[in-house]
């Protein structure tokens, strides 16, 4: 408890806490943003899929199952 008191606690706290922004601050914000890009981009793929999909079945409600050679084979 009476560590706390001391001018060379904090000093040694604060040398500790620079070293850490310095070395480890870094790598864990590339990794955050990579985390990040990584959401948008599956979110994106997502979104065309199921637009894809939803685009698909509209068409077979809509009844274009019927292709060109129904119509030649009778």
């Amino acid at each position: 408890m009476e560590n706390l008191f001391t001018a060379e606690f904090w000093t040694s706290l604060s040398q500790k806490g620079m070293e850490w922004i310095v070395t480890e601050l870094p790598g864990l914000l590339i990794l955050i943003i990579l985390f990040l890009v990584a959401m948008r981009v599956i979110r994106f793929s997502i979104k065309k899929i199921r637009n894809a999909f939803i685009h698909r079945a509209d068409k077979k409600d809509r009844g274009d199952t019927i292709s060109p050679y129904h119509c030649l084979l009778g």
